[in-house]
């Protein structure tokens, strides 16, 4: 029986980090790497096959020099993740400089497999269906600084043997997630039997559960297909209206929604039509969890927050 390939973690306690790491566990040594301070890295102490590993993105090529043998990375750790930190140019040049030196490292320790995880932001303000192929015109630091992180990793690792593949992911939804995202918000609000005051919700917008994000990011660790960009979304795309008025329907007592009292900004509502035709041609990744679904665990999750 071959040696279990060992796979490094970044922003492994994250949104996404956490359910990555469980669904990776038993098929690879999961190396989860999170902030000294992070208070959920004590879960990872008792599980079986992950080993914590504690640091700082500012300290990893002696991190990773520490670890020897690297297979693969996935890479979600990015500090600059609050509303005030994207728009922070300093800050996103730092998670900038810190990702590509870990790319740096990575490829120096033997690793034959990078998936960097992207965003919807690098992309920009986009009317229509957005492919791999669709031209970037980021607006914010944090998307600006994505962008440069795929290329500049992209070229790096062209110069040797690691692949190198850019998971873009779209808007997910799930357990702990932000709670300043709109699913939390809505679902606390109509808990409370608040009334809302909304856009009216025309733009077209996907949701994608974050248990298939990770098996997506799992699905480009393998050999087979191409590497380069690849969009991470739900194969469903539908008007936010239609979004919203599922999770009302959790909450038949709820006192209506304000559609229309709110104006969208001054570019008209920003809509999200992911395609993931290339992620599907390459793996053999399907969605799994559908909105209804989703949305009953997201909202379990929350009650007990």
């Amino acid at each position: 029986m071959g040696q279990q390939r060992r796979v490094l973690i970044t922003g492994a306690t994250g949104f996404i980090g956490r359910p990555l790491c469980q669904l990776l566990k038993g098929h690879y040594k999961v190396l989860a790497l999170a902030r000294p301070a992070s208070k959920r890295l004590e879960s990872f102490r008792v599980a079986t096959g992950i080993q914590p590993v504690c640091g700082e993105l500012r300290d990893i090529r002696a991190i990773v020099a520490g670890l020897g043998r690297i297979d693969a990375v996935i890479h979600l750790g990015w500090g600059g993740m609050s509303k005030e930190a994207q728009a922070c140019a300093a800050i996103q040049a730092q998670d900038y400089t810190d990702s590509l030196a870990l790319v740096e490292a990575a490829s120096a320790a033997g690793c034959e497999i990078f998936v960097g995880g992207g965003s919807q932001a690098e992309y920009g303000p986009v009317k229509g269906v957005i492919t791999e192929e669709t031209p970037c015109h980021p607006v914010s630091e944090y998307g600006k600084a994505k962008l440069r992180f795929t290329r500049d990793g992209a070229e790096f690792s062209a110069r040797g043997v690691m692949r190198w593949r850019m998971a873009r992911i779209f808007s997910v939804y799930g357990p702990h997630d932000h709670p300043w995202t709109l699913l939390p918000a809505l679902l606390h609000a109509l808990d409370r039997r608040q009334a809302l005051s909304l856009t009216d919700c025309s733009q077209l917008w996907n949701f994608l559960f974050v248990d298939d994000v990770a098996r997506a990011l799992i699905a480009l660790l393998g050999p087979e297909g191409e590497d380069g960009i690849y969009n991470i979304g739900s194969e469903t795309t539908a008007p936010l209206k239609d979004f919203v008025l599922q999770a009302c329907a959790l909450f038949p007592d709820s006192p209506p929604l304000r559609f229309g009292q709110l104006v969208h900004g001054p570019n008209g509502p920003n809509s999200l039509q992911p395609c993931v035709r290339k992620l599907r041609r390459n793996t053999a990744w399907a969605e799994q969890i559908g909105f209804a679904e989703g949305l009953r665990r997201t909202w379990a999750s929350l009650k007990y927050q």
